[in-house]
């Protein structure tokens, strides 16, 4: 699960976890970058108390869940501010980097004439979000000749990952690298590229193994390149409690666990 579900996810009575998409809601992740964690195919909020339904854009069953604004406002994410409250922690001006594997055609830039019918559209128009000031999306050298899909087991997690980075940062740049497979190799190569791309401030990793003692080798993988402004390397730390995932556990990268939170 991504370093953002595990931030909202929730499992016990009252609290706040995330509803599963309708179209996705029947397929499961696994698949490690030996081995990914194994993550359910969610991309809206669901809790028991004040909820919002939402029908599903291929006019399926309806799923019901809290909306961005409530989350913003659990969270205190729509309080954050800087210069004195002179600049909105929007994410304005700032280029989140996501990175997946494989390739998910229902994700589109927001250049492409075929936007207005993409899942990011579909959910700004869900839940009132206006279009990020751009959504690119790249193979993991900068190109547009996608990978393969991987059989669809990954659209899920895409899904979560740009959908909730946008809500949370609605004014932030959206750069989607979708690397060739799920093996390290892939996976550390597209955080790469994309940390070197002007204007990432945030690499988000939802992908992680268990540690080695070789693990160190990789730590300078998840640096800020030269010339570049600063980078934040983000990492989910896993689905399961302790021991956590590598690069969750890189000292360069910054670790996300679960939460649980009482709303409503």
């Amino acid at each position: 699960m991504s370093w953002l579900g595990r931030l909202f996810q929730g499992r016990k009575n009252g609290a706040v976890s995330l509803a599963v998409d309708q179209r996705k809601r029947h397929a499961c992740r696994r698949g490690f970058f030996e081995p990914l964690e194994p993550r359910l195919l969610l991309s809206a909020f669901h809790a028991v108390g004040p909820t919002l339904m939402v029908t599903a854009s291929d006019g399926g069953s309806s799923a019901y869940g809290h909306t961005p604004a409530e989350i913003r406002q659990a969270y205190g994410i729509n309080q954050i501010s800087f210069d004195g409250g002179a600049v909105a922690g929007s994410g304005a001006g700032q280029t989140i980097a996501i990175i997946d594997p494989y390739n998910d055609p229902y994700f589109v830039s927001s250049g492409s004439p075929s936007f207005s019918g993409s899942d990011l559209y579909q959910f700004d128009q869900d839940f009132g979000l206006p279009n990020p000031p751009s959504f690119t999306k790249v193979n993991q050298t900068g190109g547009t000749n996608y990978p393969g899909t991987g059989g669809g087991g990954y659209f899920g997690e895409v899904a979560l990952d740009v959908e909730w980075a946008h809500a949370v940062a609605p004014q932030a740049n959206i750069l989607l690298v979708e690397a060739n497979t799920n093996s390290s190799t892939d996976l550390y190569a597209a955080a790469q590229f994309a940390a070197r791309q002007p204007g990432v401030s945030v690499v988000s990793m939802s992908y992680g193994s268990a540690e080695t003692n070789f693990e160190t080798s990789y730590d300078t993988y998840f640096t800020t390149p030269s010339g570049h402004t600063g980078v934040t390397f983000v990492a989910s730390t896993g689905d399961n409690g302790s021991p956590g995932y590598y690069p969750a556990y890189s000292p360069n990268v910054l670790a996300v666990g679960g939460d649980y939170a009482e709303y409503g």
